[in-house]
C-alpha cells in the first residue's frame, strides 16, 4: 500500500533526524520509499523482529532499505538473519550503521528521513527494487570488512520540504474515502530549517525561496489508513525549550517539516498562497509542535480574547488529536496570533465542543515572514487507551488565515466529507505510557452582597488523578459554583424551559463521555444529562397558606456538598460515573425561614465501540441518570446506538428512552437519525422521534417536550467552485409531528441559504411556510386550540469581520397566530480600534402586532408590543493573560392589550370574548444584567477573578422605557461583588 504525499509530507514533519544503531540486517531495498514501507508492514506480520526503513546512497543511486535491527554485535545480527531466514522472509545481508550522530542530538531515538525524497523518475519507479545481489558490493558476514554507511542526510543538492510557489502540486482530490488522486508534482525544494528572523525586519517575498526541483510522478496513490507515520521522540524536554512561538531552538532547526495544507473552507482544496510549515516532536510527558506561517505582515489579524471564544475572525492555527487511535475520541487545541487559547473535545466523526479546558501550553510570535506558534500538549490531561510499546494516535492540523477567510488544512479534510476522525493521519508513538498524574486545585472565594449586607467565604478544592491513561477520577470538596460569567438575559413568555449551557470547570472536564448522541450537543438539546440541574435551583419548599418566596429566594442556587466523577477505558469500552449530593436549602420569606432537602444525584454511563474489518463503525451505549430527594425518586435510563459506515456514505444515531419515577407513570420514548451523504458537498438527514405522554426526563436531563412523534429532514448543499460567489450553503427541511392524541403540534417547510461573497461579507436568506396546526402546550395543561397558517422570512448581511471595523444587519418578518405580524430588526457593530481592545454593540428592536400570550387558565390575550434589545460589551486585554471585560445586556418590553381570548372547545379556535368575559392588563418587563469582570490567567487553569455582578428584574403596568430602565437600575435584585482566586497544583 502506498503513501499518498499528503502524508508523505507529514512523516516528514514528524520523524526523527538521526541514527545510532549498530548491526542491521537489511532485507530488501527500494527506490521508492513507499515500496520500503509496504515491505516493512509484511515483514512485520512475519516476524517478530523489529523493522525500519533506512535511505542509503550507493553507487547505483539512493535506495531506501528495509532493515531488521539494531544490534549490538555482528553475531546477533548472524543470529537474526537465520530467524528471518526460517520465517521466510529471506536471508537478508548484514551491514553497520554509523554510530554517531551528525547533528550531536544523543536523545533522539528514531531515523528521519526527508519524506519528499523519491528518486524514481517514470512509471516503474514503484517496483525498482532488489533484495541483495543488487547491491553485492555492501553484503558482509563480518564486521571486519570494509562497510558502507547509511549517510543521515539525503543526497548531495537534495533539499526538503519548501516548495516553490509556482511549482507546487494540485491539492489531493478524494474520488472515494479511501482513494486520493494527486496529479504529477514537478517540483520539490528548499531547506526545512526554520529561520525566525528578528520581528522588525523587512516581511520576505512569498516567492522568495529556493528552487531546487527534483522531479516525481505519482498519478495515484492509495490511502495508507493502515501504515502510521512514526513521531519523531526524545527522552526529554530539550534544555533550550522554551514554548513561547519563537522558533529558535536548537531541535527545530533539525527536524524536517511538512506544509502540504489545502484550501478547505471554502472547499476548493486548492494550494494556499502562504507556505505553512509544520514541525513535531514527543517525550513521554507530551507532544511539542511548531508551526512556521508565511504571510505579508500588513494582513496579519491579531484579535486576543478569552478563553474558548470561536465566533471571532482572526488569524490561529490549531492542532486536533484522536488519542483512541480510532476515531473514538479526541481533542482540539487552537492558538491565536497574540496567544487566546481555545479547546476542546471531538467525537466521531465531527461532533466538536468547547467543554473541555486542558493544561495546555502555546505561544505565538510575529516573524520577518509571517507568525509562528509552538504547543506542549501534556499525555496527562487526555485520556487514551492502556497500552504497552506501540501506540498509534491520529492528528489533523488547520490554519485560518482571516484577511482571506479561509481555512487550510492538513490533511486535507473540509467539511464536505462526512469522514474526518476516521481518515486523520495516523501516527506511531512508542512508550506513551504517562505515570500516575495528579491536580489539586484548591480556591477561596468571597462574595459581598451589597443588597443583603453579608459577605459569604467559601474554600474547597477540585481534586484530578490519573493512576493510567485510561483512568481519571475528579472529585470536588464543597465546591464553588458562583459565577464569574453571567448567562444570557432571556425573557421566556413561552410554555418552553431554557435551556442553559455549562461553564463551571468540574463539569466540564471529562463529560464527552457522557454525550450520548449529536442531539445532546444542540442548542436545544435532548439528553439524559444537563449538569446545570446540579446545584441550580432547587425543589420549592412547602410553604403555608398565603406565604410566598421572592423571585430572588426562588432563583438562588442550591450549594454542593461535594461531587465525584470517574471515567476511564477498559479496551473497546468507556465508561463514566458521575455523584453529587446538595446541601439542604434555606429560603426567607417574611422573616421566617423555611427548609428544603437537597436532593443527591447519580449517573453512569457504558459506551462499547467498535470496527468492522470493512472499517465500519459501530457503538453501543447505556446512560442511567438518578435523583435521590426526601419527596421523590425518579431514573431514567437511555441506550444509544451509532454506526457510520467505512466510506461515511451512511450515518445513524439514535437512542431508546425510559423514566420512571415514585409518583409517576413509566415513560418511555425514543429518536433516531438517518444521515446519507452523496459527496461534493450534498447531504440528506431524515429524523424520527416518538416520545409518549409519561416520559420525563427533566429532573437531570433535559426534553424540551414529550408527547411528540413524528419526523423531520434536511437536505443541504454547498458548493465552493461558482464564479460569482466563494462559497454557496443551500438547505430545505420540512416538519411534521403531532402527539399521542393525534393533533398535528408541528409542521413546516422552508429553505436557508447563506453566501461568501467575493469581499468577504456574507449574505443570508431563510424562509418558512407553517401550515395551520394544533397548540396543546401554550395552554399550560387547559387544553388544545388551533390557529391558521403562518409565514416567516429573513434576511442578514455582514461585513468582513477581519477589518476593524464591521456590521451586520438582520431583518425578520414572522405573521402571528392569530394575525398580525412580528418585525425585527438588529444591527450589530464591532470596533477593534487595536489588537487588544474591542468594542461590539448591537441593537434589536421588535414590533408587534396580535402577539398571542396565554394569561391563565384557558384565558389568552393578543397585544401590541414594542421591544428593544441593547447589548453592550467592551473588553480590554493588557496582554492575553490579563482580562478586563464589560458587559451589559437590557432587555424592555411595553404590551397594550388588543383583544382577549378564550379557550371554549378543545380543539377548536380560540374565541374572542369582551374584557367583562375576560381581561387582561397591559404590562411592561425590564430586565437587565451588567458584569465588570477582570480576569488573571496566573498559569493553566489557574485564574484570579475580581466581578462585579447587577441583575435587574422589574414588571409593571406600564411605564417608558427610559423609566423601565432606570428603575431597574436603581432597584436591582442583585448586586454584588465576587473575589475568587483558584491555582492548579499538579504533577
Amino acid at each position: 500500500m502506498k503513501f499518498p504525499s499528503l502524508f508523505i509530507f507529514l512523516c516528514a514533519a514528524f520523524a526523527p533526524v538521526v541514527a545510532f544503531a549498530e548491526y542491521w540486517v537489511a532485507i530488501a531495498s527500494f527506490k521508492n520509499r513507499d515500496g520500503a514501507e509496504s515491505a516493512m508492514v509484511s515483514a512485520d506480520r512475519q516476524s517478530a523482529e523489529a523493522f525500519k526503513v533506512h535511505g542509503v546512497n550507493t553507487s547505483k543511486g539512493y535506495f531506501f532499505r528495509v532493515a531488521a535491527g539494531p544490534y549490538a554485535t555482528s553475531q546477533q545480527a548472524q543470529d537474526a538473519r537465520g530467524l528471518l531466514e526460517a520465517a521466510g522472509i529471506g536471508a537478508g545481508w548484514v551491514w553497520q550503521s554509523a554510530t554517531t550522530s551528525m547533528m550531536d542530538a544523543p536523545n533522539v531515538e528514531a531515523e528521519s528521513f526527508g519524506v519528499d525524497q523519491d528518486f524514481g523518475t517514470g512509471p516503474d519507479t514503484d517496483y525498482d527494487y532488489d533484495f541483495g545481489d543488487a547491491l553485492e558490493s555492501e553484503i558482509i558476514d563480518s564486521p571486519n570488512n570494509a562497510l558502507p554507511e547509511a549517510p543521515n542526510t539525503a543526497p548531495p543538492g537534495y533539499r526538503l520540504n519548501k516548495l516553490r510557489r509556482d511549482a507546487r502540486a494540485p491539492p489531493l482530490r478524494s474520488t472515494n474515502p479511501l482513494q486520493l488522486s494527486l496529479q504529477p508534482r514537478p517540483a520539490l525544494s528548499a531547506s526545512s530549517t526554520l529561520q525566525n528572523p528578528p520581528a522588525e525586519s523587512t516581511a520576505a517575498s512569498p516567492s522568495a525561496v529556493n528552487t531546487a526541483v527534483v522531479a516525481t510522478d505519482l498519478s495515484a496513490v492509495e490511502f495508507a489508513l493502515d501504515s502510521p507515520i512514526p513521531l519523531a521522540r526524545r527522552q526529554s524536554k530539550p534544555a533550550d525549550m522554551q514554548v513561547d512561538g519563537r522558533l529558535d531552538e536548537a531541535i527545530w532547526q533539525q527536524l524536517p517539516g511538512a506544509d502540504d495544507f489545502s484550501v478547505i473552507d471554502p472547499d476548493t482544496l486548492a494550494t494556499p498562497p502562504y507556505r505553512t510549515l509544520v514541525k513535531g516532536f514527543y517525550t513521554s510527558r507530551g507532544l511539542y509542535v511548531a508551526i512556521d506561517m508565511e504571510q505579508p505582515r500588513d494582513t496579519l489579524v491579531r484579535r486576543l480574547s478569552s478563553r474558548d471564544s470561536r465566533s471571532l475572525n482572526r488569524d490561529n492555527v490549531g492542532i486536533t488529536l484522536d488519542t483512541s487511535g480510532a476515531g473514538r475520541y479526541g481533542y482540539w487545541m487552537n492558538v491565536a496570533l497574540g496567544g487566546s487559547q481555545s479547546d476542546g473535545t471531538v467525537l466521531p466523526e465531527r461532533q466538536f465542543s468547547s467543554d473541555w479546558d486542558g493544561a495546555w501550553y502555546s505561544g505565538t510570535a510575529v516573524t520577518a515572514t509571517g507568525w509562528s506558534a509552538e504547543f506542549f500538549l501534556p499525555w496527562s490531561q487526555m485520556a487514551m487507551p492502556k497500552t504497552e510499546g506501540d501506540r498509534i494516535i491520529k492528528v489533523y492540523l488547520s490554519r485560518k488565515v482571516a484577511s482571506l477567510d479561509e481555512r487550510w488544512g492538513l490533511p486535507a479534510l473540509p467539511r464536505t466529507n462526512p469522514l474526518f476522525m476516521s481518515i486523520m493521519q495516523p501516527l506511531l508513538l512508542d512508550d506513551v505510557d504517562p505515570v500516575q498524574q495528579w491536580s489539586v486545585f484548591p480556591y477561596a472565594s468571597m462574595t459581598i452582597d451589597t443588597l443583603a449586607h453579608r459577605e459569604d467565604e467559601s474554600v474547597g478544592a477540585d481534586i484530578f488523578w490519573r493512576p493510567s491513561t485510561n483512568f481519571q477520577a475528579t472529585a470536588a470538596i464543597t465546591p464553588d459554583f458562583g459565577a464569574v460569567e453571567s448567562d444570557d438575559v432571556v425573557v421566556n413568555l413561552g410554555a418552553f424551559e431554557t435551556f442553559f449551557p455549562e461553564k463551571r470547570l468540574f463539569f466540564q472536564e471529562g463529560i464527552e463521555v457522557f454525550t450520548a448522541t449529536p442531539r445532546a450537543e444542540e442548542d436545544t438539546p435532548t439528553t439524559l444529562l444537563n449538569t446545570r440541574r446540579i446545584g441550580g435551583i432547587g425543589r420549592a419548599p412547602d410553604l403555608p397558606d398565603g406565604v410566598e418566596l421572592s423571585d430572588l429566594e426562588r432563583q438562588r442556587p442550591v450549594e454542593l456538598a461535594g461531587a465525584l466523577k470517574t471515567v476511564g477505558s477498559v479496551g473497546a469500552l468507556r465508561y463514566g460515573l458521575l455523584g453529587a449530593a446538595e446541601k439542604d436549602a434555606d429560603y426567607s420569606s417574611g422573616g421566617q425561614r423555611y427548609s428544603q432537602s437537597g436532593t443527591d444525584y447519580g449517573v453512569a454511563r457504558f459506551l462499547y465501540e467498535s470496527k468492522s474489518s470493512e472499517g465500519d463503525y459501530r457503538a453501543l451505549g447505556l446512560l442511567s441518570a438518578l435523583t435521590s430527594h426526601v419527596e421523590q425518586d425518579t431514573q431514567a435510563h437511555g441506550l444509544d446506538y451509532h454506526y457510520l459506515t467505512a466510506t461515511g456514505v451512511w450515518k445513524v444515531d439514535g437512542q431508546f428512552l425510559f423514566s420512571s419515577a415514585d409518583d409517576r407513570n413509566d415513560g418511555i420514548g425514543g429518536f433516531a437519525d438517518l444521515q446519507r451523504n452523496f459527496g461534493q458537498g450534498r447531504s440528506l438527514k431524515l429524523g424520527y422521534v416518538h416520545y409518549d405522554e409519561n416520559l420525563e426526563i427533566n429532573d437531570l436531563g433535559y426534553l424540551q417536550r414529550n408527547d411528540l412523534r413524528g419526523a423531520n429532514g434536511r437536505y443541504k448543499t454547498i458548493r465552493s467552485d461558482l464564479k460569482r460567489v466563494r462559497k454557496r450553503e443551500l438547505a430545505y427541511w420540512f416538519r411534521l409531528e403531532r402527539n399521542s392524541a393525534g393533533d398535528y403540534v408541528r409542521k413546516g417547510i422552508g429553505f436557508d441559504a447563506a453566501f461568501d461573497l467575493l469581499n468577504r461579507h456574507q449574505l443570508k436568506l431563510g424562509g418558512g411556510f407553517f401550515p395551520g396546526r394544533d397548540e396543546d402546550l401554550d395552554s399550560r395543561g387547559n387544553g388544545t386550540y388551533r390557529f391558521g397558517d403562518r409565514n416567516r422570512v429573513e434576511i442578514s448581511y455582514r461585513t468582513d469581520r477581519a477589518k476593524v471595523f464591521s456590521a451586520e444587519l438582520a431583518l425578520r418578518r414572522q405573521k402571528e397566530k392569530l394575525g398580525g405580524a412580528e418585525f425585527g430588526t438588529t444591527l450589530g457593530l464591532r470596533w477593534r480600534p487595536l489588537d487588544n481592545l474591542a468594542v461590539t454593540a448591537k441593537l434589536r428592536h421588535v414590533d408587534r402586532s396580535g402577539w398571542l400570550l396565554w394569561r391563565e387558565n384557558t384565558d389568552f390575550a393578543t397585544f401590541d408590543a414594542r421591544e428593544w434589545r441593547p447589548e453592550l460589551g467592551v473588553e480590554f486585554y493588557p496582554s492575553a493573560k490579563h482580562q478586563l471585560k464589560f458587559s451589559s445586556q437590557w432587555v424592555g418590553i411595553r404590551a397594550t392589550q388588543s383583544q382577549n381570548y378564550q379557550l371554549q372547545t378543545d380543539g377548536a379556535f380560540l374565541q374572542a370574548v369582551s374584557n367583562d368575559v375576560a381581561r387582561s392588563d397591559d404590562f411592561a418587563i425590564s430586565d437587565l444584567s451588567l458584569q465588570l469582570r477582570y480576569r488573571w490567567e496566573i498559569a493553566p487553569l489557574s485564574d484570579f477573578f475580581l466581578v462585579y455582578t447587577l441583575n435587574g428584574r422589574y414588571e409593571v403596568a406600564d411605564e417608558s422605557f427610559n423609566e423601565l430602565l432606570s428603575s431597574t437600575f436603581d432597584d436591582p435584585v442583585v448586586e454584588q461583588v465576587t473575589m475568587k482566586l483558584r491555582y492548579r497544583f499538579g504533577s
